[in-house]
C-alpha cells in the first residue's frame, strides 16, 4: 500500500524542527516557504533538512552578508571559501573543513562568524535531515549574534531575502520532490 503525501509541516515536526516554525510552514508549500518566509533560521533549517549543500550555501552566504564581504581574519575567509565550494560539489573532506573549523573557532575564543562557519561545517558532516537542518540554523543564528536584539528581526528578514538569490525555488523544489520519493518507499 502506497504511503499519502506528506506536507512540508508534518516532515518538520517529524525531524523535530522547533515548533514556530511547523506550525509556520504547516500544509504551506516549500515554494510558499521560499518565496514568503521572512525567518532566515526557518529557511536554513529547511534548506538544511532538504540537502545539507542548499543549508551550508544558505549559511556561508549569510556569514559573508554579515561581514560584506570584508573578513577580519584570513582563516575566516579561507573556511568560508571552502565550504562554498563543497556546496558547490567541488571534491573536499567535509570532515576536515569542520575541524579546521572548530580549530579557528577555538583560536578566534568563540566569536560568532566562527561559530557560525563552523555550523556550517558540522551542516556539511550530517548524517541525517534533523542535524543538518539544525546545524545550518545555528550557523544563521550565530551569523547575527552580534547584531543588537532590537535589529535581529529586521536582519533576519534582510537574510530571509539574500537567500532567495542564493537557493533557487527549483533546488528547493527538486529537494522537495526527492524527500516526498523517500517518503512514500
Amino acid at each position: 500500500m502506497a504511503r499519502t503525501s506528506i506536507t512540508p509541516g508534518q516532515w518538520l515536526k517529524s525531524l523535530s524542527a522547533c515548533k514556530d516554525g511547523v506550525e509556520w510552514i504547516g500544509s504551506k508549500s516549500v515554494y510558499f516557504a521560499w518565496r514568503y518566509c521572512q525567518h532566515a533560521d526557518y529557511l536554513c533549517w529547511l534548506y538544511g533538512a532538504l540537502d545539507p549543500r542548499l543549508g551550508v550555501r544558505s549559511a556561508v552566504a549569510i556569514a559573508r552578508h554579515m561581514v560584506n564581504g570584508v573578513w577580519f581574519d584570513r582563516r575566516l575567509e579561507e573556511i568560508h571559501d571552502d565550504l562554498y565550494r563543497w556546496a558547490g560539489k567541488f571534491p573536499m573532506d567535509a570532515h576536515c573543513l569542520r575541524r579546521k573549523a572548530h580549530i579557528v573557532q577555538t583560536e578566534l575564543n568563540d566569536h560568532p562568524l566562527a561559530k557560525a562557519l563552523t555550523w556550517a561545517a558540522v551542516c556539511s558532516t550530517a548524517n541525517t535531515p534533523a542535524l543538518a537542518g539544525e546545524a545550518a540554523s545555528l550557523s544563521c543564528v550565530a551569523s547575527v549574534e552580534s547584531i543588537p536584539e532590537d535589529k535581529r528581526t529586521l536582519v533576519s528578514q534582510e537574510c530571509a531575502h539574500l537567500l532567495q538569490s542564493v537557493v533557487s525555488v527549483n533546488e528547493v523544489e527538486s529537494a522537495w520532490k526527492r524527500v516526498l520519493r523517500a517518503h512514500k518507499r
